[in-house]
């Protein structure tokens, strides 16, 4: 281990540490509060199981995120540690992403079938709900094989000094990223044309559409920031 890395939790990781279990802890009321709510008057649907998922991956998230400060001593100079920590944190970082992936797909699912479950007359709404929860899934699936087969062989991610092929990261994750903001937008803007040409003002009608997606903001703990400086090989 080089010397210069203390092997102890960064002080810098605990605000990240701190932060994360307040949201989730957040999450944990939000989502128990809607079930006592729901079991009170006996009913349940796929959006409410569905955000018990992500609690359940939100909860995941957290510990990956304690165990790279804890395991993995996550916030210091990337050049002061060795390959045992760095294959140490890679696998953390994988098992992370992989959590956070299925935590943004059952929130996002959450709300199309709360969407689904206020518009049962509505077929062609349902029809376009359906797709865009049929593209989210396909969505996820497929990120969750590109970030798990992302090195060839797959020791190559954690193992360095392996002689492995990796694909390039820095077009997956803009690509990851532009496909989220594209879900965001059509999971947000999908029920506007049956609330278009209700008599509502325009501003309860924004309210209508937009408050169920605050649910994102208890849904998962926020993301975790881990130290982009270079990998040392």
């Amino acid at each position: 281990m080089p010397p210069s890395h203390p092997d102890k939790l960064s002080s810098d990781y605990v605000p990240l540490l701190a932060c994360s279990a307040v949201f989730t802890f957040l999450s944990l009321i939000v989502v128990v509060l809607r079930f006592i709510q729901r079991i009170k008057i006996r009913s349940h649907w796929y959006d409410d199981w569905t955000i018990f998922a992500s609690l359940v991956f939100a909860i995941g998230m957290m510990a990956t995120t304690v165990l790279g400060g804890t395991r993995a001593h996550a916030g210091y100079a990337a050049d002061t540690y060795s390959h045992l920590q760095l294959g140490r944190f890679s696998k953390i970082f994988l098992a992370y992403n992989v959590i956070y992936n299925w935590s943004i797909m059952t929130s996002k699912l959450s709300i199309l079938f709360f969407y689904y479950r206020i518009l049962v007359t509505d077929t062609k709404l349902q029809r376009l709900l359906q797709c865009v929860g049929g593209a989210i899934i396909a969505t996820c699936i497929a990120v969750t094989f590109a970030l798990i087969f992302s090195n060839n062989p797959i020791q190559g991610q954690w193992e360095y000094g392996t002689h492995s092929t990796a694909i390039n990261s820095r077009i997956f994750w803009i690509s990851t990223a532009a496909l989220n903001l594209v879900f965001d937008i059509a999971v947000l803007m999908a029920p506007r044309p049956r609330f278009g040409g209700s008599t509502c003002p325009s501003s309860g009608r924004a309210q209508s559409v937009s408050s169920p997606f605050l649910v994102f903001l208890f849904a998962h703990s926020p993301p975790c920031v881990w130290h982009t400086s270079p990998v040392p090989t």
